[in-house]
């Protein structure tokens, strides 16, 4: 039973289940109706309709006590509960120990900080105890697993050989010794010259262009080494 006496007022009571479908219990005393407003909560009692409310002293029916409390949007309904019988004890025997409360205690006395376990907070009992008394209709669906793809099959390794385009091959030829800034560039030399690399007469770095076409290769092919002869 809920009693709900003089608290000072501007206490708001709202989409609540108020059942008690086991036991002939009366669902709510209420001693001071102005410091309380009520909306959109489901009631139900195994008890007789005309006693599961007293407001101010006077026994209620559901349309007496919605008169007199004022409740906007309540609803008579008994409400089946997904598990309403879940415990402190039968959450720790859902974590493989007794389904006893010592059981439970000394498993919390083992957290430490090298031995924190999520499972033994709080909010993890609470979210335990708390699911069990979700309507029946209003359980979390169970997702639709998310099909695996079918893997693409992958093509096996191959080699190709590109020849470079001697017309676009060439070097570059620094500007100033140790500038590291490149200066001239050649891809007039034919022959043996075409290709050069390492320094000049006068220590400038010379940097070696070589040109593929390599249009050929398929777009989203993975390149996994070249080398060069």
């Amino acid at each position: 039973m809920m009693l709900l006496n003089d608290c000072g007022g501007n206490v708001t009571v709202t989409d609540n289940y108020v059942q008690s479908p086991s036991y002939a219990s009366r669902l709510i005393n209420l001693v001071t109706p102005a410091d309380y407003s009520f909306s959109t909560n489901t009631h139900w009692s195994n008890r007789t309709e005309n006693e599961w409310f007293t407001v101010a002293g006077v026994n209620k029916n559901f349309a007496g006590w919605v008169s007199a409390s004022g409740e906007t949007g309540a609803t008579m309904e008994s409400v089946q509960f997904a598990d309403p019988s879940r415990t402190v004890e039968t959450y720790n025997q859902a974590q493989g120990y007794a389904a006893t409360m010592a059981s439970f205690v000394e498993q919390c006395r083992l957290q430490s900080k090298v031995n924190w376990r999520p499972a033994y907070t709080a909010a993890a009992v609470n979210d335990y105890v708390r699911a069990g008394f979700l309507p029946e209709s209003s359980g979390t669906p169970t997702p639709t697993p998310t099909p695996t793809p079918t893997p693409t099959p992958t093509s096996p390794p191959s080699s190709v050989t590109f020849y470079s385009v001697g017309a676009d091959d060439g070097f570059v030829t620094e500007s100033s010794e140790t500038s590291n800034v490149g200066g001239s560039a050649s891809s007039t030399e034919s022959n043996a010259s075409a290709l050069r690399m390492g320094d000049d007469g006068s220590d400038k770095q010379l940097k070696v262009i070589l040109s593929f076409d390599t249009s050929s290769i398929p777009d989203g092919a993975t390149v996994t080494g070249a080398t060069l002869r």
